[in-house]
């Protein structure tokens, strides 16, 4: 059997691209300023919402976006059955559309993981975790606040380089 040795080279340059990647993406994509955007259940509870003006980078230029609920998309990768999590990216582009954009789902509540980063040009704004331990979530019917469901809102990216200012 032959063994793959990339050297510390190899290692490093990957791990480069990667740290690259993600600065470039925080520097040009983003939520700014001093008031978070305030992920939380909408004013229909079927919706999130965000509670404040989002000010935002997308593609290196500087937005703003007033408050409102936020609308998850209906079909069938946006619904979740019964003992299954899903994380839903908040994302918003530079016309100022918000996006529920929905991650892998996942067996077990806190084992779901994040979408991918989006492309240049929208900004990650938050997420909603929605895990359903006795009851099925479907996607604009269901409400955020029902028995058996459980959500979690967050502001910013998961990591400390996208959240806004702290």
């Amino acid at each position: 059997m032959k063994q793959l040795d990339y050297g510390i080279e190899g290692w490093w340059q990957g791990h480069v691209n990667f740290v690259d990647n993600v600065l470039l993406y925080g520097l040009r994509n983003g939520v700014c300023g001093n008031a978070l955007p305030g992920i939380a259940i909408g004013a229909s509870t079927v919706n999130a919402k965000t509670t404040n003006t989002v000010i935002y980078k997308a593609a290196g230029v500087l937005y703003s976006k007033a408050a409102g609920d936020v609308a998850f998309t209906a079909g069938a990768a946006s619904n979740i059955a019964i003992g299954y999590e899903t994380v839903f990216m908040m994302q918003i582009d530079k016309s100022g559309n918000i996006l529920l954009i929905p991650g892998a789902t996942a067996l077990g509540a806190g084992n779901a993981l994040y979408p991918e980063l989006p492309a240049d040009g929208y900004a990650v704004i938050g997420s909603v975790r929605v895990y359903t331990a006795t009851n099925a979530w479907i996607a604009g019917t269901t409400a955020l606040s029902a028995t058996g469901v459980t959500v979690t809102y967050q502001d910013g990216y998961p990591f400390p380089l996208f959240t806004a200012a702290q």
